[in-house]
């Protein structure tokens, strides 16, 4: 047991709520928060993917198979380690891992420290359809028993999603995550469905941490005029952002957005096509939707209004119940974006058309071209200081001689 409390921040989602931004922001950002004795580490700097190198997905990782191992399913267990042992190593257990975040507080005489893996709040990734919620028991259970030993404060932030947009943002993830997505939209939406009840979920957590060491902030333009990353700032560290902090590159990973339904709908055709002479590659069909995100996305094309208003209304109550536990403002919902109107015409989503198609396969072939431009000039530019790094060494030669 340490005899000083080290502050811990556990960001942990929930998914489809900025995180990515708030995680490539902390991380650019990471030498001036530790001039202020708070620390973001990096766990796995290094990895190719930049998701996995600006998160704490090493952290739900271990978490997740720890707390599998309390269910006892073997199988699962093994196929789940087997995916993940190479983010993991040299940890197989949770424990270990904080011991050396703890250790390395006091080196660097840190009084806070961030976790950020937004999978931790239902204790599955963003492209999953199946829902244990033993799991969230477990993890909680593991993280309480650290925090008390290590001697670590906790502080649970959590930004929720109206109920509506999460299930299309997820069911969005689960086409880009999925090799073969077999599930439309509505059986995603049967399967899915148990990970919308916010508040039964909260709970879970609440009961093992407490309900006063959290702090939930809807995520919602309406409430965050100006992005995840002020808000975290002045709601959670305690003060606004500075303004020498660097902002990280506009990309698809910090970006993570919803692109429109076209392009998704593009992208699902093309996986239940495979791969071929025809197949773009994903993340570019994704970086042209992002260069139109300007435009937004609709989501009537995935549910009509009367549809929405009908699922919201299911959560109505509960959403309520999260203001007024968490936010300690009763009488109103925690979302305050105003609710979809039930008599709006029912239009459904006609499809991708055959030109909507050509236009977004157009797009990304100009795209993929300019990609091999640049690749092809960087080899070109690499082939010359090659060149004149030897010259220059062969008339040292000489020189020397």
């Amino acid at each position: 047991m340490k005899s000083e409390k080290i502050r811990l921040i556990l960001h942990i989602g929930q998914h489809k709520t900025g995180s990515k931004a708030l995680q490539s922001f902390l991380t650019q950002n990471s030498t001036a928060l530790s001039k202020r004795g708070i620390w973001y580490p990096s766990l796995n700097p290094n990895h190719p993917v930049k998701a996995f190198a600006i998160s704490h997905f090493k952290f739900f990782a271990l978490l997740r198979y720890q707390a599998m191992q309390r269910e006892a399913k073997a199988e699962a267990l093994e196929h789940f380690w087997k995916q993940h042992q190479k983010i993991c190593t040299p940890h197989t257990s949770i424990a270990p891992l904080l011991e050396e975040l703890r250790e390395q507080c006091d080196r660097k005489k840190s009084t806070t420290l961030i976790l950020s893996a937004e999978d931790v709040f239902d204790m599955h990734t963003a492209h999953e359809s199946s829902f244990n919620p033993n799991l969230i028991q477990h993890a909680a259970q593991l993280l309480k028993e650290s925090c008390i030993r290590l001697g670590f404060d906790p502080c649970i932030v959590l930004y929720v999603r109206r109920q509506d947009y999460l299930l299309v943002a997820h069911y969005n993830q689960y086409l880009k995550g999925s090799n073969d997505p077999t599930l439309d939209f509505e059986r995603f939406f049967e399967t899915f469905s148990p990970r919308l009840n916010t508040l039964k979920i909260l709970k879970q957590w609440a009961e093992i941490f407490g309900e006063e060491n959290f702090i939930v902030r809807p995520y919602e333009s309406v409430s965050l005029p100006e992005g995840i990353v002020p808000d975290f700032f002045h709601h959670v560290l305690g003060f606004q952002v500075p303004s020498s902090f660097e902002l990280p590159k506009k990309d698809i990973e910090t970006v993570n957005a919803t692109p429109s339904r076209d392009y998704m709908e593009f992208i699902r055709f093309q996986k239940k096509q495979g791969s071929g002479r025809y197949f773009f590659p994903q993340e570019l069909v994704l970086q042209v939707a992002l260069q139109h995100q300007k435009s937004g996305w609709a989501i009537t094309d995935w549910i009509p209004s009367a549809a929405r208003r009908s699922l919201l209304e299911t959560y109505e109550l509960d959403n309520y119940a999260i203001c007024g536990i968490f936010l300690g403002e009763k009488g109103r919902s925690v979302f305050r974006e105003k609710l979809p109107d039930a008599d709006a015409p029912q239009v459904d989503y006609p499809g991708l058309s055959p030109e909507k198609a050509i236009e977004i396969a157009w797009e990304v072939h100009r795209l993929l071209i300019q990609e091999k431009k640049k690749r092809i000039l960087r080899k070109i530019r690499q082939a010359a200081l090659g060149a004149v790094a030897l010259l220059v060494l062969i008339a040292i030669i000489f020189w020397l001689a």
